[in-house]
């Protein structure tokens, strides 16, 4: 069974929200979403995360706190959200 651990997406011309959905790939450790034209909050679900170390939002349109539920990712130990 096949596993992703992490997802490089930097750069590449996503527009949008960022996606609830993609929560569902629990395992994942390393997710960058930077540079892009990604808009609005970042989701509470984002707390459901269980083995990210990395979450990289740097670059975007982003707006709001950063939700609490983040506090749940206990093995989160990179938070990039510079230039939002």
């Amino acid at each position: 069974e096949g596993i992703v651990t992490g997802m490089d997406l930097m750069s590449t011309g996503l527009v949008g929200t960022l996606p609830v959905e993609i929560t569902h790939l629990r395992n994942i450790e390393v997710l960058d979403l930077s540079d892009n034209k990604l808009h609005g909050t970042i989701p509470t679900e984002f707390g459901l995360f269980e083995d990210l170390e990395i979450l990289r939002l740097g670059g975007n349109l982003i707006k709001g706190h950063i939700p609490s539920e983040l506090g749940n990712v206990l093995t989160l130990e990179e938070l990039y959200l510079h230039f939002n």
